[in-house]
């Protein structure tokens, strides 16, 4: 069963709420302080938005992708509902292009649950979105621990970044900072 399959047949399957990482961290007066306000969030792998609308019901302007035509027309609906700055695109991040311009920045990348099936194609993404941060561009990761360890989710972002480890047995949770800007 692919991705538009799964959607069709259960909808929202995590619900309506942010990630609760997520959520802490949005919550979190630090990390706001790091972020500002109208900050430009990309949220790979997001789904039908709950994360990338709650982002942008707190002010952010949000880009999601996501492979499930499905699912972002979904986030798409909910976003006009909203009335919230997000945009949401079909894009399958699996290998370039990526459906970024050469000049598209963001203030942070919020990557939760997103995995590639391929390793090396997971490094690429995560290396190309680093890419696109600002010289101190913030990044929230959740994955499971079951399908990475900490040492290997930070090996797969690359050089550059400090990471705060906020994990738990069933998530591995990191929080990041660009140290070293990569277009700078």
């Amino acid at each position: 069963m692919d991705s538009d399959e799964r959607y069709a047949i259960y909808g929202r399957p995590f619900g309506e709420q942010p990630n609760a990482f997520v959520q802490q961290v949005m919550d979190d007066d630090g990390f706001a302080e790091v972020l500002g306000s109208a900050s430009r969030i990309l949220c790979p792998g997001d789904g039908y938005g709950r994360n990338g609308l709650a982002l942008a019901q707190r002010g952010h302007r949000v880009l999601g992708l996501d492979i499930s035509a499905t699912a972002t027309r979904d986030a798409r609906a909910r976003a006009m509902e909203t009335a919230a700055d997000a945009t949401f695109l079909t894009a399958d991040l699996s290998g370039p292009p990526y459906p970024l311009a050469p000049d598209d920045v963001f203030d942070a990348v919020v990557s939760v649950w997103f995995r590639l099936p391929e390793r090396s194609a997971r490094k690429a993404w995560n290396r190309a979105a680093i890419g696109h941060l600002t010289s101190r561009g913030a990044l929230v990761v959740v994955t499971g621990g079951k399908v990475t360890t900490i040492d290997a989710e930070i090996a797969e972002w690359g050089n550059g970044i400090a990471w705060e480890d906020h994990s738990t047995a069933e998530e591995i949770r990191l929080i990041g900072q660009l140290v070293d800007c990569p277009h700078a």
